[in-house]
C-alpha cells in the first residue's frame, strides 16, 4: 500500500550511464534493470547494493543467470531475462535444422547458407562442443591451452573456406543476410527475436540450440538482464524494491513478459510450449548448456585479446 511507481522511458544504451550520474549524487531509482556486463563496475564503484543470499529463492532461476548476478561471492540483484546465443533458422528454408557441426557443414555444402558471428565472445560457444572449458572455476585459470580451443579454431578456418558459410564480426550485415533470405541460419541472441519476427514473419523464425560438436553440446556465454538496487535507497524503499523485483520475476509476470515482449525468462519454472512459442523454447533449451563467465580481470584481458587473435587466425596470419 501507499507505493508510487514512476515509469519513465530511457533508451536502452543510456540506462547505465544515466543511473551512474544520478546514483553518484545519492539519487536515482530504487530499482533498475541493467545488463550483467555492467554489474562489476557498478559494484566496484559502490553504486549497487548487495543483497542477502536468502533474499530470493535462488532455485527459481537458471544457474547461469544467477551466476551473472553474483560478484565476489555476493548477490547483487535478481535475474530478470536471459540473452543466450542460439541458432536462428528460417523455417521456410529448412525442414530439419542441423543439430551438429557436421550436419551444419553438410547442409551448407548443399546450398543452405550459414551466417556466423565471429566476435570473440560470440564465438566461444564451440569450445565446449570440442570438450574444452574457458576457465577453471576452482582457481580462475584460463584454459584455452588444452586442445579444444585449437580444434574449434581449425573448424572455423575450414568453415571459412566454404562459400556458403559467412563469418564476420559485423552482426548487422549477418542479420541482413538472414532476414533477406540469403542464408538459412544465423547465430544471434534472444534480444534480436522481435526484429527477426517483424522482418521475416513469426511463423518463419525458428530457434534451436547451437550445433553440438564431437565432444557434446555447445556452450555459449550467457548474458542476462539483472534487477539491481540503489544503495542510497532507504530501508523501506529497498524492501519495496526487492518485493517488486521478486514480483516481476514470478511465474505469472514472467509468462506475460515472454508472451508480449518475447523475453526469455530467468525463472526456470516457465514452460514455453514448443507449438506456441517455438523460438522462446529454443532459447530456453540453449540456456541449459550456456555458461556464465566470472567477473575476473583475466577474463577481461582474454576478451580484449581474443578479438584480434581470432581475426588473425581467420586471415591466416596465425
Amino acid at each position: 500500500d501507499d507505493v508510487i511507481i514512476i515509469a519513465y522511458s530511457v533508451p536502452t544504451d543510456e540506462i547505465v550511464d544515466r543511473y551512474i550520474v544520478a546514483s553518484e549524487q545519492g539519487l536515482g531509482p530504487d530499482l533498475f534493470i541493467a545488463p550483467n556486463t555492467a554489474l562489476r563496475d557498478l559494484a566496484d564503484a559502490g553504486l549497487i547494493r548487495s543483497i542477502p543470499d536468502d533474499a530470493i529463492t535462488q532455485s527459481l532461476y537458471y544457474t547461469a543467470s544467477l551466476k551473472n548476478a553474483m560478484y565476489q561471492n555476493q548477490l547483487y540483484g535478481v535475474p530478470f531475462a536471459m540473452h543466450p546465443i542460439a541458432m536462428y533458422y528460417n523455417r521456410d528454408m529448412v525442414d530439419t535444422p542441423a543439430t551438429t557441426l557436421s550436419e551444419l557443414i553438410t547442409q551448407a555444402e548443399s546450398g543452405t547458407g550459414v551466417a556466423l558471428n565471429t566476435q570473440f565472445e560470440q564465438i566461444l560457444w564451440g569450445i565446449q562442443a570440442f570438450g574444452g572449458h574457458i576457465i577453471d572455476d576452482d582457481n580462475g585459470h584460463i584454459m584455452l591451452n588444452q586442445g579444444a580451443f585449437t580444434n574449434w579454431l581449425n573448424w572455423l578456418v575450414a568453415a571459412n573456406s566454404n562459400s556458403e558459410i559467412f563469418l564476420s564480426r559485423d552482426a548487422t550485415t549477418l542479420r541482413r543476410l538472414f532476414t533477406d533470405g540469403k542464408v538459412a541460419y544465423y547465430t544471434g541472441t534472444a534480444s534480436e527475436l522481435s526484429t527477426m519476427r517483424s522482418e521475416l514473419g513469426a511463423q518463419a523464425v525458428g530457434v534451436v540450440p547451437l550445433p553440438a560438436g564431437p565432444s557434446g553440446a555447445s556452450g555459449p556465454v550467457m548474458q542476462s538482464d539483472i534487477l539491481m538496487f540503489n544503495p542510497s535507497s532507504s530501508a523501506l524503499s529497498y524492501d519495496h524494491a526487492l518485493d517488486l523485483a521478486v514480483f516481476l520475476t514470478n511465474l505469472e509476470q514472467a509468462n506475460t513478459f515472454m508472451r508480449d515482449l518475447y523475453h526469455v525468462p530467468a525463472n526456470r519454472r516457465i514452460r514455453a510450449d514448443l507449438r506456441t512459442y517455438p523460438a522462446i523454447a529454443g532459447f530456453i533449451e540453449q540456456t541449459r548448456t550456456a555458461i556464465s563467465i566470472p567477473y575476473l580481470p583475466q577474463v577481461t584481458r582474454l576478451i580484449e585479446a581474443g578479438d584480434s587473435t581470432l581475426l588473425q587466425v581467420l586471415e591466416g596470419v596465425i
